[in-house]
């Protein structure tokens, strides 16, 4: 987990957030990635996050800033089982996180990797649905949204017709108390939590079902 300040330097992040994140998603308690060696990995060529971004603003000269593209290499990378925190300003475009990877991979002929999306509250689901179409416009990126209102007539068609599925917190909870094999089954490679800074606020804890991302390592 970083953060940088307006010269782009890297600032030392809050040690006891980082910790608690990780934990919390399984990590192990001490490591280091230095001692990881560089395996061979499955990984795409930089100028294709331009490429995707460019598609998306239709502008033949946009490009990613470079924590974009740092986070959207991170995720487009099939041997990284890590977790990675993504933090940046209003306006910096961190929703790129979820869509500039998977266009990418389909503008480099390569498998997309499957991708949920957990959003933080259920009137979220349809405008996250209706930008991110306007972003897959042009490709045969398939997105789906499933709330718990639409569990029971749903889930069976869940498991084919989408590469990226967009959930609310509390029907994470449901699926993984309830449904934990269906969840299984659509193997999904990448798991977006939107909005993870609002873990740390009593309101949200209290009144939502965060609790269940406490089980996401097991997935």
């Amino acid at each position: 987990m970083y953060e940088r300040d307006n010269n782009g330097r890297i600032i030392p992040s809050d040690l006891i957030t980082a910790r608690c994140y990780h934990w919390a998603l399984g990590e192990p308690h001490h490591y280091t990635f230095n001692t990881i060696a560089a395996p061979v990995v499955d990984t795409i060529d930089d100028s294709l996050f331009d490429h995707a971004m460019q598609r998306v603003l239709k502008n033949p000269n946009a490009s990613c800033y470079p924590d974009q593209k740092e986070i959207c290499r991170l995720i487009a990378d099939t041997t990284n089982s890590k977790s990675a925190f993504y933090k940046a300003a209003m306006g910096m475009g961190k929703s790129c996180a979820i869509y500039i990877p998977m266009i990418a991979r389909k503008l480099a002929g390569v498998e997309v990797l499957r991708t949920i999306v957990v959003a933080p509250h259920n009137s979220l689901l349809e405008q996250m649905k209706h930008n991110i179409e306007n972003c897959f416009s042009g490709t045969s990126l398939r997105i789906w949204t499933l709330s718990s209102r639409t569990l029971e007539t749903q889930l069976r068609a869940t498991t084919d017709y989408w590469d990226l599925l967009i959930v609310s917190i509390h029907l994470l909870k449901i699926l993984l108390d309830t449904y934990r094999a269906e969840l299984d089954s659509w193997n999904a490679k990448v798991i977006i939590i939107d909005e993870c800074h609002l873990l740390f606020e009593e309101n949200f804890r209290h009144n939502t079902s965060w609790s269940a991302l406490q089980d996401l390592a097991a997935l």
